[in-house]
């Protein structure tokens, strides 16, 4: 290819690992906030500390609450990561909520429909109406 070794793994490779990479990092990232609140089992604080207390005092609400700050500090950590991953990953740049709803082709393109049985060939997708455009 005429590279190197080490430009092949900078040109090539990890380009094509960074959404890979960056999925293993969102992953740890939101098991890491989530199982951080066992550290207050152990007298580490944080909002494992919340959830305790409310077990300890019967609080059912106090541990809801802090179950569902836990919850969204964890999808929190997941939005921003994705963000990132989404703006390190090379490439031509799209974003997935924002599709038309059509597919990709340019205008003009057509896709040729399968032939039934009994029929003459294949004709375009796409055509107007009344013509029979044969590729």
């Amino acid at each position: 290819m005429g590279m190197t070794g080490r430009q092949v793994m900078l040109r090539a490779e990890l380009p094509l690992a960074t959404p890979l990479l960056m999925a293993g990092v969102r992953t740890a990232a939101v098991q890491v906030v989530a199982t951080a609140t066992l550290a207050a089992l152990v007298a580490g604080g944080g909002l494992g500390r919340i959830i305790t207390l409310g077990f300890a005092q019967q609080e059912y609400g106090v541990v809801l609450a802090g179950a569902v700050l836990v919850a969204v500090l964890a999808i929190g950590t997941e939005v921003v990561l994705a963000a990132v991953s989404w703006a390190v990953t090379p490439g031509q740049k799209r974003l997935p909520f924002l599709r038309s709803g059509g597919d990709d082709r340019p205008p003009g393109d057509t896709v040729a429909a399968p032939i039934a049985e009994g029929d003459a060939g294949p004709v375009a997708v796409g055509a107007p109406s009344g013509s029979a455009s044969r590729p």
